[in-house]
């Protein structure tokens, strides 16, 4: 199923890439941004993305004096 939602949002994000720089092409080359610059800016801001959407510790409850305490 994490891979089914990561190619699908892979997917939804690359398109929406792709639209906005067509819509806003001239906005984009009036400030000096190519293609590939706009690209490159867009694919590592993705990878961050996908970093802080991937848990690294797995949350868990702990009990401390009778109460249930969510420990990260």
């Amino acid at each position: 199923m994490r891979y089914l939602t990561y190619y699908f949002y892979t997917c939804f994000y690359f398109s929406t890439l792709l639209v906005v720089w067509f819509a806003h092409r001239k906005l984009f080359k009036a400030g000096h941004v190519n293609f590939y610059k706009y690209w490159m800016k867009m694919k590592a801001k993705f990878k961050k993305t996908i970093k802080k959407l991937r848990p690294e510790k797995s949350i868990a409850f702990k009990i401390r004096n009778g109460e249930e305490v969510l420990g990260i």
